[in-house]
């Protein structure tokens, strides 16, 4: 299981999150 990518899945579908400011918050 690749929890990092589970964990993106969640914070985009669950929280709303945007899959930019996830990666600019990751890759910091």
């Amino acid at each position: 299981m690749d929890y990092g990518k589970e964990f993106k899945n969640f914070a985009i579908n669950d929280q709303g999150i945007s899959s930019t400011y996830y990666d600019s918050i990751m890759s910091s």
